[in-house]
Parts: C-alpha cells; sequence; structure tokens
C-alpha cells in the first residue's frame, strides 16, 4: 500500500500528500475535504462527518517536501502542539496538500485496537 502511495505521491505537484479513506470509527479522526482535482480545501475542524463523498479521513502517513519544514519555526513560535494544527496552518499559509486515498487503515489508540488492526492484516496478508 505504501508504495503505491509514494508513487501517486511523486507524481502530484503538491507541498504535502496525505493518504486518506473513507472515515471509520477513529475516535478521534483527521478529516478532510478533497477537492475534484485531488488537493485539499479544507482540513481538521473545518470538516463535519457528514458522510460527503469528498470527506475523508487521514490514514496516518504523509509524504512531505523539504521546503515544509521552513514552516516548522513559525509553528513552533504560534506553540501549536499537534500534527493536525500544523496542516490546517500549512493549508492556511497556501500551501498545496494533496489526499491520495488508500485501503483502509486501522488507528490504534487502545489495546482493544490492537486485535483489529491484527485482523486487518490478516485479510490483507491472504
Amino acid at each position: 500500500m505504501y508504495r503505491r502511495f509514494a508513487a501517486a505521491a511523486a507524481a502530484l505537484d503538491a507541498d504535502v500528500v496525505l493518504a486518506v479513506n473513507r472515515p471509520g470509527d477513529d475516535e478521534k479522526p483527521l478529516l478532510v475535504r478533497r477537492g475534484a482535482d485531488g488537493f485539499i480545501t479544507a482540513i481538521g475542524s473545518e470538516v463535519a462527518n457528514d458522510g460527503a463523498d469528498d470527506v475523508y479521513a487521514t490514514a496516518g502517513f504523509y509524504m512531505v517536501r523539504a521546503s515544509v519544514l521552513r514552516e516548522a519555526a513559525a509553528a513552533r513560535r504560534e506553540q501549536l502542539t499537534a500534527l493536525r494544527l500544523f496542516l490546517a496552518r500549512l493549508l492556511a499559509c497556501g500551501l498545496r496538500i494533496a489526499a491520495v486515498p488508500v485501503a483502509q487503515s486501522i488507528d490504534v489508540d487502545h489495546p482493544e485496537d490492537v486485535a483489529a488492526a491484527e485482523r486487518f492484516l490478516a485479510e490483507v496478508r491472504s
């Protein structure tokens, strides 16, 4: 899955590329709105999980151009405490953030999530 994502991401003219899939049972998903061109138009608290076709959740892996690191110092000054806040800041600053849909992913926040992840891995390996 990551190889396909990386190949798709490398072909895009984007500062950041997020792997995304349909919102699942993650307790605190980072939602994005993906335009028809594949670029994100809204991220985080601006996006409602309303079942719309253009709403996705991040899948937990990304590709980032080195130029984005310039924004890290400003984010530290602003005391941004989460990646979701940093990504929202990048979008607000006009950086191009694309979204590449990938197969299901499992967010492991709790011990019981490990069993779900193991079931998922067993399915994709078979």
